[in-house]
């Protein structure tokens, strides 16, 4: 596999990597610049996939397999960066070897170790585990490959060293902060998505009419172009109605925390971005569930944020 992977690096586009320093310093810059995506989408409802698909839209796309292969690009460009900037100086011996080796130090592989355990599971496990999945627009696609692989690149490129800050392990007692609010993150993120998963394991996939009167009784259950949706319970959505996504966000900060880095650092980037673009989704996720439920079903549960927004 490590050898298989290290042969893509030869063929266009991959072989523009490693990135130089010059040119993540610029990419930094760009990223910082992609966070004005958070007023752009907070001015349009527009975002076909999830519950929020538009079934009729052309060039839909089964939502499990484009969200596998969506998420996967991620991964692969870390890996394949990391591995750019460290060429073989001997036969390969396997891929977690060869990246341990390729990462240096310590630090390091620490936090690129929490990096691949996230996306095993968000890009392999969730979906697999989801009994279904709405249907996904070839625009979300394209435009989620474009920005997994760019995260990817500068990610694999900063946990390869590529400006050395990577390497200057923080104090200890920050790193143990850092590593237990990612782990509290990721354990919140894997059960508030379990309860989402409960819901449509228990929901009829195509309801009958009957099915569909009996559910129009429940106030906290409404059936949307064949798919039954429900309010979620327990854990944080008794707060917000997106606690998954606030999850993923404590996530990603603590692992900011743990890396000791400062502001440049693609880590806290992709925190920035997360938000950018996720909270207009909340928003908007939340606008639905009132249109759907009503606001005395919704109640005072907030949008992603306890108590805030």
């Amino acid at each position: 596999m490590s050898t298989f992977l290290r042969s893509l690096l030869d063929y266009s586009p991959l072989n523009l990597l490693p990135l130089t320093p010059p040119t993540y310093a610029s990419a930094l810059s760009i990223y910082h610049a992609l966070c004005i995506t958070l007023p752009i989408q907070l001015s349009t409802a527009f975002y076909p996939t999830g519950k929020t698909s538009l079934p009729t839209l052309p060039l839909n796309l089964p939502g499990k397999p484009a969200w596998i292969l969506m998420e996967l690009v991620s991964p692969l460009l870390t890996t394949l960066s990391i591995f750019s900037l460290h060429p073989r100086s001997g036969p390969s011996v396997n891929l977690l070897t060869d990246l341990t080796t390729s990462l240096g130090s310590p630090q390091a592989r620490l936090i690129a170790l929490c990096y691949y355990t996230h996306y095993t599971y968000r890009a392999l496990i969730s979906p697999l585990l989801n009994p279904s999945m709405a249907p996904m627009n070839i625009t979300i696609l394209l435009v989620g490959l474009i920005f997994n692989a760019f995260n990817g690149t500068m990610l694999g490129s900063y946990f390869a060293g590529i400006d050395g800050t990577i390497h200057n392990a923080p104090s200890t007692p920050r790193v143990l902060l850092g590593l237990t609010i990612w782990a509290t993150g990721f354990a919140g993120n894997i059960y508030h998505e379990s309860i989402l998963r409960a819901i449509r394991t228990s929901s009829p996939k195509l309801p009958t009419p009957k099915q569909k009167a009996d559910m129009s009784k429940e106030k906290d259950t409404v059936v949307v172009d064949g798919r039954v949706y429900k309010i979620p319970q327990c854990g944080l959505f008794d707060y917000v109605l997106h606690a998954h996504y606030f999850s993923e966000w404590v996530e990603w900060t603590g692992l900011w925390i743990a890396t000791g880095s400062g502001w440049r650092n693609p880590v806290l980037l992709f925190v920035m971005f997360e938000v950018a673009t996720m909270l207009p989704r909340a928003v908007q996720g939340r606008r639905w569930y009132v249109e759907k439920f009503g606001r005395a079903v919704v109640g005072g549960r907030k949008a992603v944020v306890p108590f805030l927004v």
